[in-house]
């Protein structure tokens, strides 16, 4: 996400908003502003939400992958003490 240029609905607020400040329209134009940074922040925040959501998923996978793997290694260590109890002569 580093460096992606977004131009969406709250910059095209912003630009028109100044635009329309630098005109002399005061009113209209704090408006448009204050409409476009509000919608930059709930952006950047759901952004940030669906960013945590994924590392959330991400920690989850890797500790299922981690309790697989112990359980695969339990199951391969009982076969093995399962094959070496008998005895010790070889026929």
């Amino acid at each position: 996400m580093v460096g992606k240029i977004d131009l969406s609905f709250p910059e095209i607020l912003l630009f028109c908003g100044t635009w329309i400040l630098t005109s002399g329209n005061f009113g209209l134009g704090v408006s448009m502003c204050a409409l476009g940074l509000t919608g930059a922040v709930f952006r950047a925040a759901l952004r940030m939400h669906q960013a945590q959501l994924e590392e959330q998923a991400r920690q989850n996978l890797l500790k299922e992958m981690n309790n697989a793997g112990e359980e695969l290694g339990q199951a391969i260590m009982s076969l093995f003490k399962g094959a070496g109890s008998g005895s010790a002569n070889v026929h």
